[in-house]
């Protein structure tokens, strides 16, 4: 029998700072998802409440142009407004995948609008839970000693806990595009050719996304890894650099059958600044 003293000791020494840092980022990715899952029930809210209204109108226009504008006489990918006032409301944009995931939820709700945000918010919010979790699996995968106990904790925290938090439960292609790149570039970092196709989805989805390339610095680097990696990463950019210098262009072409009703905004660049912080600070981690 082991004295209840050195029992104590015994739990006292498993309490490492490493161990004290998981748990920690345990509960707040478990509160995170409870209020990220409760969040997706709620109506729109901050941070960049009108980017999210955008993009999911674009995703109830794909459902609507699949399911009952038979009119619509232009390509069934080609990105369009759900504002259009009378045209096709065709406008160029980003790599469209986040809004076909809405469009699907959408679909899963038939005719009820309101369960369709709902339905499309849940499909894009468990999308995002489920491609951290690859990428967290991934990387540990990928790296050794040190890094393979530290790293994907890493990316972890600052999915949950960084300056992008109050994005993470938000229906914007911005979280999705960076857990797809960082997934891929762990099955990069392990030479697997697989890795190129999520990369290159975030990729097109958001460009920006492909500065996540630079934690292969600290995988095992050797002149033919490096020189993988290389091709791999150009493989990866050639899909967004044909949507955006081939596709768009088509897509700017069928603008011009008709004039897009642009609405007219008034926007003050302090007052934004003011109620972004504000959102920031006030539901980073609730909402």
């Amino acid at each position: 029998m082991i004295s209840k003293k050195k029992a104590l000791n015994l739990n006292l020494k498993n309490l490492s700072p490493e161990f004290v840092v998981k748990r920690f980022i345990t509960l707040v990715i478990v509160l995170r998802i409870v209020c990220g899952l409760i969040h997706c029930f709620f109506p729109i809210t901050m941070p960049h409440q009108w980017r999210q209204v955008d993009t999911m109108s674009v995703a109830l226009r794909y459902f609507l142009r699949w399911s009952g504008e038979s009119e619509f006489q232009v390509p069934w990918w080609a990105t369009a407004v759900l504002n259009s006032q009378g045209t096709s409301g065709v406008m160029p944009m980003e790599f469209p995948f986040l809004n076909w995931v809405g469009a699907v939820g959408f679909w899963l709700a038939d005719t009820d609008l309101d369960r369709g945000r709902i339905y499309a918010s849940l499909l894009v919010f468990l999308i995002n839970l489920i491609l951290l979790r690859l990428a967290f699996r991934e990387w540990r995968r990928c790296l050794g000693g040190f890094h393979k106990s530290y790293i994907p904790w890493a990316i972890v925290a600052g999915y949950f806990l960084s300056f992008s938090t109050p994005y993470s439960s938000k229906f914007m292609p911005d979280p999705m595009a960076m857990l797809l790149a960082t997934w891929g570039t762990a099955a990069i970092g392990r030479l697997k050719w697989w890795g190129i196709l999520p990369f290159a989805l975030g990729l097109a989805m958001k460009p920006t996304v492909g500065v996540v390339c630079l934690l292969l610095i600290l995988t095992p680097l050797s002149l033919a890894r490096l020189r993988y990696m290389a091709v791999s990463i150009v493989a990866a950019i050639a899909p967004g650099a044909w949507w955006y210098k081939i596709m768009v262009p088509k897509i700017k072409l069928l603008q011009m059958q008709d004039d897009l009703f642009v609405i007219p905004t008034n926007f003050n660049p302090m007052t934004s600044l003011l109620e972004f912080w504000f959102a920031l600070l006030s539901q980073a981690l609730f909402y």
